[in-house]
């Protein structure tokens, strides 16, 4: 949207580096909350998984600094509160997606015993640099800490574009409201405006109308951009330069690699994470680490299991980790985005599992067949690999999808909740297969019950 653009715009001239000085974050007591589970049942209902035993705390506040890049990374985490050493997941949410919007599926996990850390990284705007991340630029400009933004508080570039954001009228500036505006959280639903008029569509592109008969293009309709959906073919007269056009913000290899330091650094700073949360210590193991992503997180999660990519004119450059022993992606990463090529997938030996919507969200003419989604899992090494394709579904129904709406009204479709259920299902038997060496989970993973369960819908293929 215009404005959108004229906020990155002014953006620009904001100083990437002042974020190194971002005023230490003051408590809220709302942010770390407990949530007690139900037991699990013996038996495992496929289309709605029950939570674990484990009582699960939650910590949204938490803060790394990166000294070699110079730059803040926000963080929350979600474990067990039972004593106990438990497999730590890092979880990267998709571009457009906020990490601490997006924790059903990790508080999931932590119940049934895991400790699940869920770094918020930086939006790519256009030509793949990393924009300015809306909390951080909340935190920074909120100075009297009331938890909103006045027109004063913002740098004097941004004034300009303050009545654009403040999209309910209120005279302030919310942290969803800077997170919609640079590629976040979707703000609360406003009173509908006067529709244009709209042009009647051209018959190729009737014909691949999908069930929410809306394109990307069409003026009612917005989507926050997800990297787990191939680029779209542009219109005449719009096509942008590699790695500039619509759809291509962040297909830069630097933006995975960036994420993965990201990722990499909880690891290696975890004295500090305990310090800051003293119900930590003990808890996270460090011998049994798993990367679960979606789109930009689900490409994170390949090359440190071991996928190859393509930088600059070094080709099969691997940022592999030992430490990582199972990987989870939700939108397959596939060849021709971040540097991926149809052999990148030769090297992967570490244990993965795919999940992809069948059914793909209509991004103009060039989406590839759903088929396409398989790359990945037919490329990789033998052993421990697994795809499910779920009928009737996108990937923005999958855990760690980025917010969608539609129409000036902010009413977005549903979402399929069955493959948000079946995905967190089918993750857990993997993890706890990989991580914990679960003899029952590797039995139903090597059985038909995901298939059983949805009658078909979700259809787990392994090798």
């Amino acid at each position: 949207m215009l404005w959108t653009r004229l906020l990155f715009t002014g953006l620009a001239a904001v100083s990437i580096s002042s974020l190194a000085t971002l005023a230490q974050e003051a408590p809220a007591p709302d942010k770390n909350t407990e949530k007690k589970t139900e037991a699990s049942p013996g038996a495992i209902d496929v289309n709605k998984p029950a939570v674990g035993k484990l009582t699960v705390i939650k910590k949204t506040d938490l803060k790394l600094t990166d000294d070699a890049r110079k730059r803040d990374v926000l963080l929350a985490v979600c474990f067990p509160k039972e004593e106990g050493s438990y497999p730590v997941i890092l979880y990267s949410v998709g571009q457009g997606a906020v990490a601490n919007d997006s924790l059903a599926t990790p508080e999931f996990l932590a119940s049934h015993g895991y400790v699940v850390f869920a770094p918020t990284h930086p939006q790519p705007a256009r030509g793949g640099a990393a924009a300015p991340n809306p909390d951080q630029m909340f935190e920074q400009y909120d100075t009297n800490k009331d938890g909103k933004l006045s027109k004063e508080e913002l740098p004097e570039q941004l004034r300009d574009f303050f009545d654009t954001v403040d999209t309910d009228g209120d005279g302030f500036i919310s942290k969803d409201e800077l997170r919609a505006a640079v590629g976040g959280a979707t703000p609360a639903p406003q009173p509908p405006k006067e529709e244009p008029k709209k042009e009647e569509p051209r018959k190729d592109d009737k014909e691949k109308e999908d069930e929410f008969d809306h394109t990307p293009d069409s003026p009612d309709m917005h989507l926050t951009e997800d990297p787990a959906q191939p680029a779209p073919e542009q219109p005449r007269g719009r096509q942008g330069r590699q790695g500039q056009g619509r759809g291509q913000r962040g297909n830069d290899p630097t933006s995975i690699i960036d994420r993965s330091k990201d990722l990499l650094l909880v690891i290696d700073q975890m004295a500090k994470l305990v310090e800051a949360t003293p119900e930590l210590k003990g808890k996270a193991n460090l011998e049994q680490i798993a990367v679960v992503g979606h789109g930009a997180g689900a490409a994170t999660a390949m090359i440190l299991g071991g996928a190859t990519i393509d930088v600059g004119e070094e080709k099969g450059k691997t940022f592999a980790d030992k430490r990582v022993k199972a990987v989870v992606q939700y939108g397959p990463a596939q060849s021709g985005r971040y540097g991926f090529s149809a052999d990148s997938w030769k090297g992967l030996n570490t244990p993965m599992l795919a999940v992809s919507g069948a059914t793909q969200m209509n991004f103009g003419r060039g989406t590839p067949d759903p088929e396409a989604r398989k790359e990945s899992f037919k490329g990789a090494a033998e052993g421990n690999k697994y795809f499910v394709g779920i009928e009737g579904a996108s990937d923005f129904d999958l855990p760690g999808a980025p917010a969608m709406r539609m129409g000036r009204s902010g009413q977005a479709p549903a979402r399929n909740e069955a493959a948000g259920n079946w995905t967190n299902c089918v993750t857990l038997q993997f993890l706890n297969s990989t991580l914990k060496a679960d003899e029952a989970a590797k039995q139903w993973l090597a059985g038909d019950a995901l298939d059983k369960g949805t009658e078909g819908k979700a259809r787990l293929e392994r090798k």
